[in-house]
């Protein structure tokens, strides 16, 4: 069910990777990244992006950062370095994440990436959450 909600929602919204971690025994375990069957740890890839999705779960709040030239669009000069290396390291230019709770706590994330820092309208948005309602 993971692969088709990190695969199928490419039909209406554009990214370039989609990715599902959740929250197991008190560590954040990545489970689906599209275009993929089998995750492979190992792959620098992945180990990259685990360790952004793991940094995005800290917060309870959605996570959306993107890169206009050499300017990262968020505040914190921590935040800016951090997506400074990973947008090189990974060539996307946008990163949108989101906290999956319930009322007993963290569940995990999802998170959306694209080369193409605009990436996700406000329209997306609101389609990213509401399919979480059918996860």
């Amino acid at each position: 069910m993971l692969q088709s909600v990190v695969n199928h929602t490419q039909a209406i919204v554009p990214f370039e990777r989609a990715a599902i971690a959740l929250e197991q025994r008190g560590t954040l375990q990545l489970k689906a990244i599209s275009g993929t069957t089998q995750i492979n740890p190992a792959d620098p890839a992945v180990s990259g992006l685990k360790e952004m999705l793991e940094w995005a779960s800290i917060s309870t709040k959605e996570t959306n950062v993107t890169q206009h030239g050499d300017k990262i669009d968020d505040p914190r000069p921590e935040t800016q370095a951090k997506f400074a290396s990973y947008f090189s390291a990974t060539g996307m230019r946008g990163f949108y994440a989101l906290p999956l709770v319930d009322d007993q706590g963290r569940l995990g994330i999802l998170s959306f990436e694209s080369s193409d820092p605009d990436f996700l309208s406000v329209s997306h948005l609101e389609i990213i959450k509401l399919s979480l309602i059918h996860i």
